[in-house]
């Protein structure tokens, strides 16, 4: 070794994982960038029983109101090398005003995620919430990132206040995300998709 030179130290633990963690969001950040108006297909060969998209149907009213979707939810059953259960679910609860049948007032949007697999974390990416000629109302941009840690969940609440018309069609929150492998699990037993909660209205 020339004099002077100093032998490179081998990364720790933490190290390793922060380094790791700074690749999945930038490539999270990447996907979020694009403007995808469908859902992705998730890298791995997802079981039917995978739900990345669900309808909330308001009734149409001048009163104050709140209603809970489905949970929305991603597993890798039937891969072998894949941890089983769900990777990752998220459930909404939308807070509205007036909805009638061409838009509705939405007070604020509550999500909560949770990845349920200990160790197995998952990237929760840009925002976009768009009305019925989707178009973007409200949202983020790509740099904004959120990680969830595995075996635990987070609720984010969104001050929307805003009337926001459905033009004969529906509403939706869209998000990206990205589930992250652990310990030895094969490539396609994390990627990266969109999902989506829906609003539409109804007399």
């Amino acid at each position: 070794m020339a004099e002077g030179r100093k032998r490179p130290r081998p990364e720790t633990k933490h190290q390793k994982r922060g380094n790791q963690m700074k690749t999945s969001t930038r490539r999270l950040i990447i996907a979020s960038a694009s403007a995808a108006t469908t859902l992705l297909v998730f890298v791995g060969q997802a079981s039917a029983t995978t739900k990345l998209a669900t309808t909330t149907t308001a009734k149409r009213t001048s009163t104050a109101h709140s209603y809970k979707s489905e949970q929305l939810s991603i597993d890798a059953a039937g891969q072998a090398t894949c941890k089983k259960g769900n990777q990752f679910t998220a459930t909404a609860t939308w807070s509205l005003g007036k909805v009638t049948k061409s838009s509705a007032y939405i007070k604020q949007l509550s999500v909560k995620y949770t990845a349920p697999i200990a160790g197995k974390s998952v990237n929760v990416g840009r925002i976009n919430l768009v009305n019925g000629n989707n178009k973007v109302v409200y949202g983020t941009d790509g740099r904004y990132v959120v990680t969830i840690d595995g075996g635990t969940s987070t609720t984010q609440t969104y001050p929307i206040k805003k009337t926001v018309t459905f033009n004969d069609k529906q509403i939706q929150f869209r998000r990206y995300f990205e589930v992250n492998g652990v310990g030895n699990e094969a490539q396609w037993c994390g990627g990266t998709a969109e999902f989506a909660f829906i609003l539409k209205s109804k007399a």
